[in-house]
């Protein structure tokens, strides 16, 4: 008898993970792990990647921008979509979802996995006590917050299970070569989230282009500095360089085939996008990111540690300047996914914690 797995996934994790969930649901239900998906209602609109389907299958929608009163009719609503396809086990992926995740829980006594993808939902699931008393197991994506979380809760399975990303073959047509000798292509993640870094980013690229340095930008940027640091864009005159967009998801190829990736800020948590770019050969600029092991010298990431102009202006003139650094960079984090971050291994690993969870072994569909 196969595994039956309800995901619920919030508007958030969606949208930044619609593809990697899209995957892993597809090597589930080959391995005799059905998942039946719950997605936020209404749908993003205007063609948006994410409003595809997930998995095999037609979702679930629910409400998720309702009046707490009325959270319990839209559980009820969702138990009796399943009361068809019995589950043996609830996946909640995002913290909007820790609510409908816990009422489902009570009502069909089945068990949770929470997948968490950085401190502050690690933080946040200590504090929830709708959920914690629920949850069995626990997905974290990195060491450090595999050992931060399994302090907290030791009554759960708490497992590393790194994100899982489809590496394919290199395609640079987007790069910059010996031949074209164009500008190089930045993709900038996290503006808008911290004035410091973001003042230093953006100080020690408007340094570089006074040196003669040639670069184009694309720019997410959101958060609640998020005005004050296009003025600096303006005031720094780099605005016919710089593109600004708050959606990454609409153009996450063309953020992970650009020259270099930077991260402004420090985000504590898993961005897939980082990896779509590592995939791709991009090598990494950011700020020093406790929570998270991936990134690092021998990965191809470049760590800033003080977040002054004159540090971001060293480390970004020595991997825009010198191609060969550049390129070395880029082979490194290819390497570092191919090796760590396959689709495959993320759905064995995580197939291996359900059956935990629920105690019993799945059976793989015969091809």
């Amino acid at each position: 008898m196969s595994l039956q797995v309800l995901l619920i996934v919030d508007r958030d994790r969606l949208r930044n993970e619609y593809a990697q969930l899209g995957r892993l649901s597809v090597a589930l239900t080959a391995s005799g792990c059905r998942i039946q998906a719950a997605t936020p209602a209404p749908p993003f609109g205007d063609d948006h990647p994410a409003d595809r389907p997930i998995g095999l299958g037609q979702p679930i929608q629910y409400e998720d921008r309702v009046a707490p009163w009325l959270r319990q009719p839209r559980v009820e609503r969702m138990r009796e979509q399943l009361e068809r396809q019995p589950i043996d086990l609830i996946w909640a992926a995002g913290r909007e979802t820790w609510p409908i995740a816990a009422a489902l829980s009570r009502m069909l006594e089945r068990p949770i996995a929470v997948e968490i993808d950085g401190y502050a939902e690690a933080r946040a699931l200590r504090r929830s006590r709708q959920i914690r008393t629920l949850v069995s197991g626990i997905i974290t994506p990195s060491d450090p917050l595999q050992a931060y979380v399994r302090r907290k809760f030791s009554q759960a399975d708490v497992a590393r299970i790194l994100p899982g990303i489809a590496v394919g073959a290199l395609d640079r047509k987007l790069r910059r070569t010996p031949e074209t000798n164009g500008p190089l292509g930045l993709s900038i993640l996290g503006s808008g989230r911290s004035r410091t870094n973001d003042r230093a980013v953006l100080e020690s690229l408007a340094r570089l282009r006074e040196t003669g340095c040639d670069f184009r930008c694309v720019m997410e940027l959101g958060g609640k500095a998020m005005d004050a640091t296009w003025r600096l864009v303006r005031k720094l005159q780099l605005s016919d360089v710089c593109t600004a967009i708050q959606d990454p998801s609409r153009v996450a190829r063309l953020l992970a085939a650009g020259d270099v990736l930077i991260r402004a800020s420090v985000e504590n948590r898993i961005r897939p996008i980082v990896l779509e770019a590592m995939a791709e050969g991009t090598p990494v600029l950011t700020a020093p990111e406790p929570w998270l092991d991936h990134l690092n010298e021998e990965d191809g990431a470049t760590i800033v540690e003080k977040p002054t102009t004159a540090a971001w202006t060293e480390a970004l003139q020595r991997i825009l300047s010198d191609d060969e650094y550049r390129t070395r960079q880029g082979e490194r984090a290819r390497n570092s996914v191919v090796t760590h971050n396959r689709s495959s291994d993320r759905a064995n690993s995580v197939l291996m914690l359900f059956e935990q969870i629920v105690g019993r072994d799945s059976l793989p569909i015969s091809p």
